[in-house]
C-alpha cells in the first residue's frame, strides 16, 4: 500500500465521489467520522466489499498539513447488528402470536362452552322424554365441544412456549418439576396402576413451569400409550461432556422406528382415534427443550416399549 493512492481502498464506483468529499474536508480539516449516517464500504484485494468506519484526523506537519484516515472493518458488528434486528423482530412476532392464540383461545372457548352448556341443559332436563338417537346426539356434542376445548388448550400452550418472561438468575431442581408432573398425573397413575420410579436429577437454571410440562406429556404419554403389562416408566439423568442427557423409558406397546421424527411434528399422531389426545403434546415437549438450547428424540420398537431422550445443556441458555 506504501506509495498508493487511497483509491485502491474504494469500490469503483465510489471514486469519483470520495475525490469531491476529500476536497471539500480539505477546506474545512477537523477530526470526524466518515460518511456518519452513510453505509461505508471499502474493497479488499480480490475486489469484494466490507463496511468500514473512517475516522479523518488533521496531523500538522513541517511540510504542511496531513491527512490521517484510520480504518475499522465494521462486518463484525454489522453482523451483530443485523442479528440482535432479527432477534428483535423474532421477538416482536412471537409476541403477536402469543396475544393472537389467546384471543382466538378466548373466541374458541366462547361458543363451545355455550353449546355444551345447552346439550348439557337439555339432557338433564328432558333424558327421558328424547328418543335414543337424540340423546346419542347431544352426547357427542358434549364430547366433542370437550375435545376442542382440549385442543384449543394445548394450541395455547405450545404458542405460550418461550414467551414469558424470566428470571435467568433462577435455578430449578428438576427432580421438583418432575415430582410435580407426577401429582398432576396422579389420577392417570392411579387408574392405569403405574409404576414411576426415577433416578437422581440435576439442578440447572431452567423454567419450572415448563419442565413440569414436559414431564407430564413423556409420562403421561407413556401412561397412555401402555401395553398388557403393569406400566412401568422410569426416568434417569446422565452427565456428559458439558450436557445432561434425561431419558424416560416405559415398557409400553412402543411403535415403528421410522415414526420416530413424524411424532413431534403438530397434529401427528399414530392411534387414530381410538386413544384420546389432540396430537400437540410432544410438539410442545420438542419446543421446550429446543427454547432450553437441547435436542430431543424417541427410541422404539413395537411391544417392546419406547424411550424418550432429551439433553439439556450444563450452562442451559433458558428461554426469554
Amino acid at each position: 500500500m506504501l506509495g498508493r493512492t487511497i483509491d485502491v481502498l474504494l469500490p469503483a464506483h465510489v471514486r469519483e465521489r470520495h475525490s469531491k468529499h476529500r476536497d471539500a474536508y480539505g477546506s474545512d480539516p477537523r477530526s470526524r467520522t466518515m460518511g456518519q449516517g452513510l453505509d461505508v464500504l471499502a474493497c479488499r484485494r480480490d475486489r469484494s466489499q466490507f463496511p468500514v468506519e473512517v475516522n479523518l484526523s488533521r496531523v500538522p506537519g513541517k511540510d504542511g498539513d496531513l491527512l490521517v484516515a484510520f480504518i475499522n472493518d465494521m462486518s463484525a458488528r454489522k453482523k451483530a447488528e443485523e442479528l440482535h434486528r432479527a432477534n428483535e423482530a423474532l421477538l416482536r412476532s412471537n409476541q403477536e402470536l402469543q396475544r393472537f392464540a389467546s384471543e382466538v383461545s378466548h373466541d374458541l372457548r366462547e361458543p363451545l362452552a355455550t353449546a355444551r352448556s345447552y346439550a348439557e341443559l337439555t339432557l338433564e332436563l328432558h333424558r327421558d322424554e328424547l328418543p335414543r338417537d337424540v340423546v346419542r346426539a347431544l352426547t357427542i356434542i358434549q364430547e366433542s365441544a370437550d375435545r376442542m376445548n382440549e385442543l384449543v388448550n394445548d394450541l395455547l400452550s405450545y404458542a405460550r412456549v418461550g414467551g414469558r418472561d424470566r428470571d435467568c438468575s433462577d435455578v430449578a431442581n428438576l427432580q421438583s418439576a418432575f415430582e410435580s408432573a407426577i401429582a398432576n398425573l396422579e389420577s392417570a397413575i392411579h387408574a392405569a396402576n403405574a409404576r414411576v420410579t426415577h433416578g437422581p436429577l440435576p439442578t440447572l437454571p431452567l423454567d419450572h413451569v415448563q419442565m413440569v410440562q414436559l414431564f407430564q406429556n413423556l409420562v403421561g404419554n407413556a401412561i397412555k400409550y401402555r401395553g398388557p403389562e403393569q406400566p412401568h416408566v422410569h426416568v434417569s439423568a446422565i452427565y456428559q461432556e458439558d450436557t445432561w442427557l434425561v431419558s424416560v423409558e416405559d415398557n409400553g406397546e412402543g411403535f415403528a422406528p421410522e415414526h420416530a421424527e413424524a411424532i413431534f411434528n403438530p397434529f401427528e399422531r399414530l392411534h387414530g382415534e381410538d386413544i384420546p389426545g389432540t396430537g400437540i403434546g410432544l410438539a410442545t415437549c420438542r419446543k421446550i427443550v429446543e427454547a432450553h438450547g437441547g435436542r430431543i428424540w424417541a427410541e422404539s420398537e413395537p411391544g417392546h416399549g419406547s424411550t424418550f431422550r432429551f439433553t439439556l445443556p450444563e450452562q442451559v441458555a433458558v428461554p426469554v
